[in-house]
Parts: structure tokens; sequence; C-alpha cells
């Protein structure tokens, strides 16, 4: 998604791509029979694919080399129309399921894999009791779960006139920022940030009517059952040395590798201002008074992606920034959460960074005692490991 945004020439594809998408439907990803395997479901993004698989095939192709999870898992994939409000993709969601589990009624619990608005789909349709039963694993990858400050129009301005010095080049990203919203009409309903925290300032709140969305479950049952990946690059050397600090994360396993060509570097930064960079500005000399906002994907920040709201239900509105940094240090002690430096919104189902990590193994900021691996090994280790 964050190159729906940035990246105007993409507009064309992204159009195509989102009339090709008839109806939603959940089909298996081939025709081998059942068995006593998990049926796993597979929900992408905001963004359909270019193949048949809707971007899942680099995935799929590594996954199924390794024997547990063949043995383990029979993928489907849920495809939907992005541009559906997310209520109607749901429900269509809901009915596939309940149809497959009147198909299937021995089968084992459901699990899922979800990214980007596929995550928030998927929320919506596990409101239903029944289905929520018969779930066992949620791996989130990117989920915007509070939204986006990408979705309002008045943040967004504000920002692109902050860090753009040259007005064409803020007007085509004010055009592309325009046609994406004509391809999904819907996104700033499906993806409003709803202020969770009540530190977006007044001057952005006008004509920002977000409703959050509300889970009937408990939050001890969901960080149960939710695996939640995160991803950030954005920041400054300053910024990231705090988050570095706060985590615990060694220097030397830190270390920041971009790979990308300098070229393709001042092509991609003249043309588009960085949208990454949007943290509310704040008076405070504190650095543990900063905002988490500062670290996110492009599109969301880290704490909408780790659904931090859920963490700080009893902590009373506004909350302090030293309240969500408090919480994110304790996530250390989650399996559930993981953290990862160099992911952009759409590096997901690559497998892979384009801006760290030259040997392509990323290390969780959340638990940097585990040995970095590859992004699609990370997630096969959470779907075959055992327990929650």
């Amino acid at each position: 998604m964050r190159y729906c945004f940035k990246h105007l020439l993409s507009l064309p594809i992204l159009f195509l791509a989102s009339c090709s998408i008839v109806s939603a439907k959940l089909i298996p990803v081939d025709q081998s029979p059942l068995q006593d395997r998990i049926p796993l479901i597979l929900i992408h993004g905001i963004r359909p694919a270019k193949d048949k698989l809707y971007d899942w095939k680099p995935f799929l192709v590594y996954a199924e080399t390794n024997p547990d999870f063949s043995n383990r898992y029979k993928p489907y994939l849920f495809i939907y129309p992005p541009a559906e409000l997310i209520e109607h993709n749901a429900q269509t969601l809901q009915q596939e399921l309940i149809q497959y589990k009147t198909l299937h009624p021995e089968t084992k619990p459901f699990r899922f894999l979800a990214q980007s608005l596929g995550g928030i789909v998927l929320r919506d349709t596990l409101n239903t009791p029944a289905l929520w039963q018969q779930t066992d694993r949620v791996i989130a990858l990117g989920c915007a779960y509070h939204g986006s400050p990408l979705t309002n129009s008045n943040w967004m301005r504000a920002r692109l006139k902050q860090v753009s010095f040259f007005s064409k080049f803020r007007r085509l990203n004010r055009i592309s920022y325009w046609i994406f919203g004509r391809l999904f009409p819907h996104y700033k309903e499906d993806l409003c940030w709803d202020n969770f925290d009540g530190l977006m300032p007044d001057e952005y709140l006008k004509r920002h009517v977000c409703q959050p969305r509300v889970s009937i479950h408990p939050s001890e049952e969901e960080v149960q059952k939710y695996i939640l990946y995160a991803g950030f690059f954005g920041e400054t050397p300053k910024e990231r040395e705090l988050l570095r600090n706060l985590l615990g994360v060694p220097p030397t396993v830190a270390a920041k590798k971009f790979t990308p060509p300098l070229s393709r570097h001042l092509i991609t930064y003249l043309i588009r201002p960085d949208l990454a960079y949007i943290p509310l500005r704040i008076n405070s000399q504190k650095s543990s008074a900063k905002l988490l906002m500062w670290y996110n994907d492009g599109v969301s920040p880290i704490a909408s992606q780790l659904w931090l709201g859920r963490y700080l239900e009893k902590v009373p509105r506004p909350i302090p920034p030293e309240g969500e940094w408090q919480t994110l240090g304790a996530l250390k002690d989650n399996p559930n959460v993981r953290l990862f430096e160099g992911l952009d919104h759409g590096d997901w189902l690559k497998g892979t960074t384009r801006y760290r990590n030259v040997d392509g193994k990323l290390l969780d900021w959340l638990h940097p005692e585990q040995p970095p691996k590859e992004v699609f090994s990370w997630i096969l280790a959470d779907l075959v490991r055992e327990g929650k």
C-alpha cells in the first residue's frame, strides 16, 4: 500500500488489478485432499496481486519445501475486492467459512495468515463467536488495527508541506493520493486512524470522523490467538538509537545496511517526499516523550500494527507518550509479537527487504536474542510451532 500512495506510475496497474476481482470467495490453492490437515486461510491486502495466487506464491513456494508445512496445512485463498467496504468482505468471509465447516464438520480449527487490509477484514469476520471458537491462530502481517494516519486528508496535506521543498513534487503526491482515493473509495473508512492514544491535534481532527472498530472478544483471548508482525523503516539515526536502547538491541546486530543503489534512492526521494515520517509535533525534550508514531512502515505506525490499544485498555486517555513506550518494552516478553527493521508495507509477501539486511535476514527487535531469519522463515516457524 505504501507504493499506492507514492508511485504515481503504478496507479494504472492498480486500477486494472482492482477491477479484475469480480467477487469475494474462498478457493483452495490446489486440489489435494484435506485429510487431517489444518485449513490455512491466506488473506491478501488492499493491493490485489498480479498473479492468480494474489502475491502469496513466493511464500507458498518457500513453505511447501518444508515437510512440516506440507504435512500439516492445506492452504486456501480468500480473495476479495479491496474497493468494497470491509463489512461487505467480512460478511462474505463469514459465509464462506461457515459453509466450509458445514462441508467439513470434523476438520481442525482454522489458522489464518493475513496481510494489511486482509487482517482488518478477518478481525471483523471473527467477531462471529462460532468462528472465533473454530480459530486456532492468526498471524497478522503489518495489519493496521488502529488504522493509518494517511487516511486523514488534513494530516496528509500538512505532512506533505513539511517534507517537500518542491511544490511540483508535492502536487504529484497529492494527485497520487487523490487517484488512490478514487480506486479505493472506502479506504478512509476502512483504514481510518482511530486516535486510540488521544494524541491527534485538534487541527487534524477536523473532518475526521472515525468509529473505532470494536472486538467482542476479551483481550486475554486475543493475545493468545493473534501473532502480530510489525515493520518499520523511516527513522533517523537518533530516533533509531532511542528505540534500540529501549529494546536492548545490540548495536552490532542492529547495524544499518542499505542495499539499493544511490541513484535509485535519489530518484525515489526527489519524485516523492518520504511519507513514512508522519510524527506529530510535540514540544518536549524528553526522549521518552517522543511518539511511536515515528516508527512506521510507510502506511501505519508500529503502535497500530502491534495493536497497542488492547495492551493499554486500563490506562486513562489521553495516553502519555511514555505509556506507549513502556508498553512496547513490556512486549519483549510476549512470544506473539515481532518487530522488524527495514520492512516497508509492501515487503511482507516478497520475502526480503530492499532497505536493509544484505543477506535478507531480519532481526526481531522485540526478541533480539533470537537469531535473524528470512521473513518467510519467521512466518513458517510461527505456523508450525506448538502451543499458543
